[in-house]
């Protein structure tokens, strides 16, 4: 049984290393990122309402200051950092997207096996375990 575990994140923790806001934001994304991978990796899924919390939180920073700052000697010096962040957003979706369909997919065939199990007369009203009627 997995255990809770609930991760905890520090907006700050890449402003100690750059004074660059841009850079520490995506700092902090790759960390969620990272973290979350580990997570969905190992099984854990009981953190994902963070995550997805987490990354909201960060893309409305990096809109926020991209909206403020339109330099585009800003932008353009972050340029490396940008696309492996977007990279790394496109791999998240596709591993989110899968799980997703991994579920749907589960829940379809337990949904099949109650459909046929109620259309065999397993579950009718009135039998016993042995089939004959009460």
């Amino acid at each position: 049984m997995p255990t809770n575990h609930t991760p905890q994140f520090n907006p700050n923790i890449h402003s100690q290393i750059t004074a660059d806001p841009l850079l520490s934001l995506l700092g902090n994304l790759r960390e969620v990122l990272d973290s979350e991978e580990q997570a969905l990796a190992s099984g854990r899924t009981d953190s994902l309402e963070t995550y997805a919390r987490e990354k909201l939180r960060i893309l409305v920073n990096l809109n926020r200051i991209t909206s403020e700052e339109t330099s585009s000697t800003m932008l353009e010096h972050a340029r490396t950092e940008l696309q492996e962040t977007r990279r790394r957003l496109d791999d998240n979706m596709r591993t989110l997207k899968f799980r997703i369909g991994a579920i749907g997919e589960i829940a379809d065939t337990i949904e099949s096996a109650v459909r046929e199990a109620d259309s065999d007369g397993t579950y009718e009203v009135g039998t016993t375990r042995n089939g004959r009627s009460k």
